[in-house]
């Protein structure tokens, strides 16, 4: 299919280790844990609803070497702008931090991690088609709401306690 076709398909991915199954690194930095993921394709994450923010490191891992051409976006929407788009990434020399990502309000319920071959603008000499385009998405963080989270513990408290059933908690 055409680049636009492939890219709608789902990732294949392996957490906390790269696709081939060894462990995330890029050429310069090892990670504690995250995602692998090959390109094309699209991971939808759910977010939970007193998510505020994400934040991850991404780059193509150590076993692309030199080669591999890829481009990461996160987007909350498909076809809406990307809250965050890698630079072109060529050889695992370079680790892209995302920075603090803000989510928009209300939170969305998914996020959107596209993996592009990056075929348009791919520059010369680069590998073709998706041969070594191993993305890393590593030690990421997703940042919460803290009175969000407050609200929802309460809300759980009684649900823990089978001698609450039926009764109704009140704090004091």
């Amino acid at each position: 299919g055409t680049a636009e076709a492939r890219s709608a398909e789902t990732a294949h991915w392996i957490q906390n280790r790269n696709i081939l199954q060894g462990p995330l690194r890029s050429l310069t930095t090892e990670f504690g844990f995250g995602l692998g993921m090959q390109a094309p394709g699209q991971l939808t994450l759910a977010l939970p609803a007193q998510a505020v923010a994400l934040r991850s490191m991404v780059c193509l891992d150590r076993v692309a070497g030199r080669g591999g051409c890829a481009r990461v976006r996160f987007r909350v929407a498909s076809g809406g702008l990307p809250l965050w788009e890698s630079p072109l990434f060529i050889g695992s020399e370079v680790v892209a931090d995302t920075g603090r990502i803000t989510l928009p309000t209300p939170t969305p319920q998914q996020l959107l991690i596209e993996l592009d071959q990056a075929h348009e603008g791919r520059p010369t000499g680069a590998d073709p088609l998706d041969i070594r385009d191993h993305i890393n998405l590593a030690d990421g963080c997703l940042e919460l709401d803290p009175a969000g989270v407050q609200r929802e513990i309460e809300k759980r408290i009684p649900e823990r306690f089978a001698a609450w059933k039926g009764w109704r908690l009140s704090p004091p």
